[in-house]
């Protein structure tokens, strides 16, 4: 049983590892959001899995690998409204719709490529 449990540990370990490679090697900057992972393991019920994820290990190591090729980790307040703030325009809206998200990114790509796009005459 020892055995399995560390054969799975180590698997863990070399997936987060491979990951935070492939994104250290792709990206000059990488934002990511402070979690409370105790407090969410808590409010949400989904203790363990949450606790289990591997998400604070999986920071340390994007942290050293961008540090040592010069590049830069971002860590955002988990209260920075992200969700709220249109990827395309900048504009923060007052509720967070969800639901909206897929639809109002295409359709501000949409009204920005139109602004670009030359008039022909």
């Amino acid at each position: 049983m020892l055995d399995c449990t560390k054969k799975i540990a180590d698997q863990r370990k070399d997936f987060l590892h491979k990951q935070s490679r492939q994104i250290t090697n792709d990206y000059e900057i990488v934002v990511v959001e402070s979690l409370d992972l105790k407090a969410m393991s808590k409010t949400l019920k989904l203790g363990m899995s949450i606790a289990d994820n591997g998400y604070g290990r999986f920071v340390e190591y994007l942290s050293y690998k961008l540090r040592d090729e010069g590049k830069v980790l971002v860590r955002v307040d988990k209260w920075y409204a992200s969700s709220k703030i249109c990827s395309c325009c900048g504009k923060k809206r007052k509720k967070n719709y969800h639901y909206l998200r897929e639809s109002s990114v295409v359709s501000a790509e949409i009204q920005s490529t139109e602004m670009s796009m030359p008039v022909s005459t």
